[in-house]
């Protein structure tokens, strides 16, 4: 990931952060304690994350892909208690490919067109790790987590053809350790901004923002 990259995403985030905390501010939030307090023990929260990821250059360069990919990923997140949780998440990642391809296909009607390929791959994401909720007029939380990345369907192939050329992408996922900080937006949403270093594999680091659903309750 090239540093205007890091630079740019890490200022679009800080901006919506901002942006997040003064509406927050003006919105008296229902489901914390008279003291502030999140507590999400035993329950479920859901999270959609947007993230840029760097690959080795060695392997992308091998496998005709750029270093910088973007990936999205949706997860499940279970809270044993107000802090401890694990998250199981699958998502959609695109390479800026360098090896396009195109080929003749045919669909159900007999029209003929030249169609391009697409690279992509399907991570799975597992993780557990503990998250911190500070109370406030406007709730803050921090996190640390560790998990694995795993690549599923890592290929350059066409769209919609069963019976098309495809080449495989041979980029692997790893172990990562990541942090991460956000707010409460009241009821039922947090945002946060997070970063990922990854500790095996070929992917090296991702920067990303996290929006997450759920029910913050009181005891």
């Amino acid at each position: 990931m090239s540093m205007f990259n890091k630079v740019a995403t890490i200022s679009a985030a800080s901006a919506l952060l901002c942006l997040s905390t003064a509406h927050a501010e003006t919105t008296q939030p229902q489901q914390v304690e008279s003291d502030g307090a999140i507590h999400l023990a035993e329950r479920w929260i859901f999270n959609v994350n947007v993230e840029s990821l760097s690959i080795d250059e060695e392997v992308a360069a091998l496998e005709g892909v750029e270093p910088d990919a973007f990936a999205i990923n949706i997860e499940a997140e279970y809270f044993f208690n107000d802090n401890l949780s694990t998250v199981i998440g699958l998502g959609y990642l695109g390479y800026d490919d360098n090896e396009e391809f195109t080929q003749l296909t045919e669909d159900a009607f007999g029209d003929v067109d030249n169609s391009s390929s697409t690279a992509s791959a399907l991570p799975l994401v597992m993780d557990v790790g503990y998250t911190r909720f500070y109370a406030g007029k406007v709730p803050t939380y921090v996190s640390l987590r560790g998990g694995l990345t795993h690549m599923f369907a890592s290929e350059r192939s066409i769209e919609n053809c069963s019976d098309c050329s495809s080449q495989d992408i041979n980029v692997d996922g790893g172990m990562f350790v990541q942090a991460a900080a956000g707010i409460n937006l009241g009821r039922s949403f947090n945002l946060g901004i997070f970063y990922k270093n990854y500790l095996s594999g070929d992917l090296e680091d991702a920067i990303g923002l996290k929006l997450s659903f759920g029910h913050f309750r009181s005891r």
